[in-house]
């Protein structure tokens, strides 16, 4: 196992190296689900992206604990989104915001509301709300598409860290909710706007003051 771990971890970068000798000056992006999600973070320890989308992301490994002191994961230089299931078994939301108040770079955080540790919504559920796993996945890349957008346009240090996202279990079979929380420096949240039609992103050298939002999308 040990072995194939470390031919990925050489094809990934040997692809990386590829990618940026063809193409100098491209943006690289490093997405990986579940373990595809821990390799992702492992290259990126070593080679220089521009973020990692660690999807159905794993706070449980073989060797312990993700997050604890020694973990070199908390020493990473470009911004991560993790993307998890409300009601997965290897990460809960609570742990994850810990783990991403102990990181020093920007980080992102989407909670898919009543999906498992593989972001798939019950049947039960999606019966019951009159969706898709299609539509949940789409809300999904939307939300992705957001976090990478705002770290092209907007430049930032290290230190800014992006607010959390939850993607609610109550969507609606018309719109979907997605509720972005921020959190200050305690992590204690605090009351909401009113819904707004756009997103608004925390960046460096604007008014970065922790609020809650709402972004709607019509599902046709």
């Amino acid at each position: 196992m040990t072995n194939c771990v470390d031919q990925m971890f050489s094809l990934t970068r040997g692809k990386i190296q590829d990618v940026r000798a063809e193409y100098p000056g491209r943006h690289i992006i490093l997405l990986g689900f579940n373990a595809g999600g821990t390799l992702a973070l492992q290259v990126a320890q070593v080679e220089p992206v521009l973020c990692v989308i660690c999807l159905g992301f794993s706070l449980l490994t073989a060797e312990g604990r993700r997050g604890e002191p020694d973990d070199n994961l908390l020493e990473l230089q470009c911004p991560i989104l993790f993307v998890i299931g409300q009601c997965s078994n290897t990460s809960l939301q609570e742990d994850v915001e810990d783990l991403r108040e102990r990181m020093r770079v920007e980080t992102g955080l989407i909670v898919v509301g009543s999906a498992d540790d593989y972001l798939r919504v019950s049947k039960k559920k999606k019966k019951a709300e009159g969706i898709t796993q299609s539509i949940v996945d789409r809300c999904i890349v939307d939300e992705i598409g957001e976090f990478v957008s705002g770290i092209i346009l907007s430049p930032y240090p290290p230190q800014i860290r992006q607010s959390p996202t939850h993607i609610p279990p109550d969507i609606g079979t018309k719109k979907t909710k997605i509720e972005r929380k921020r959190y200050n420096s305690n992590t204690s949240s605090l009351d909401s706007e009113p819904p707004s039609p756009t997103p608004r992103i925390s960046r460096p050298g604007l008014n970065n003051s922790p609020t809650d939002f709402y972004l709607y999308r019509v599902l046709i």
